[in-house]
């Protein structure tokens, strides 16, 4: 069973009121949606884009008796009459990722930004520690954290100004890949820009 997750309106056809919707595929061909997965606690909040991993060795503490226990790494951002500060937050689930618990201690990262967001989180088994890249969207950075439990997030390094930099960074992404000719991996690092694609629009780079 493969899950997706997706930043959904379920009022509206028109971005706002974002919570994460979810859905399921047997084969990645034909889906069914599921109930809401993590929604916002009140009207000021949106749940923005993120990722979720099987915490396989319950490094989080969340899942003392099970090895299929999913985080959500989400950014939780705040809109009244202005935007106001964009944090990542996480929740877990203990039923394949249904259901989701927001971590009593959120949010797990802040720097008083609005215009930090997007996470995307790892598992580097060199090293025994999680890794996420994160948005920081209007100055053109991706910041590079390091965790060893989820909850607790250190900041290890920055990736700025590389590439089309449109209006912003968003959506950044790390991916473990062969390399040929090597038995050592390889990672890229994807990047979106929205707007500002040569053609107009998004678009999606990537460095190794």
């Amino acid at each position: 069973m493969q899950s997706d997750y997706s930043i959904d309106n379920p009022t509206s056809t028109v971005a706002g009121n974002q919570h994460w919707g979810h859905a399921t595929s047997r084969d990645l061909y034909h889906w069914e949606n599921q109930q809401i997965a993590i929604f916002p606690s009140g009207p000021t909040e949106y749940i923005y884009s993120g990722s979720a991993v099987v915490d396989v060795n319950n490094t989080s503490g969340f899942f003392p008796n099970q090895t299929n226990g999913v985080v959500a790494i989400y950014t939780l951002a705040i809109y009244t009459t202005q935007a106001g500060e964009q944090t990542q937050e996480i929740a877990y689930s203990r039923d394949g990722g249904y259901t989701f618990t927001k971590y009593a201690g959120n949010p797990v990262i802040s720097i008083n930004s609005t215009q930090f967001r997007d996470p995307k989180v790892i598992w580097h088994a060199e090293t025994q520690k999680w890794v996420m890249v994160v948005a920081y969207a209007a100055e053109f950075v991706i910041g590079i954290y390091t965790s060893p439990n989820l909850r607790e997030w250190t900041h290890a390094s920055n990736f700025s100004h590389h590439g089309l930099l449109g209006l912003q960074y968003e959506c950044p992404n790390m991916v473990q890949m062969p390399m040929e000719g090597s038995d050592t991996p390889m990672y890229l690092l994807w990047i979106s820009i929205n707007p500002g694609a040569p053609l107009g629009g998004s678009i999606t780079q990537y460095f190794p």
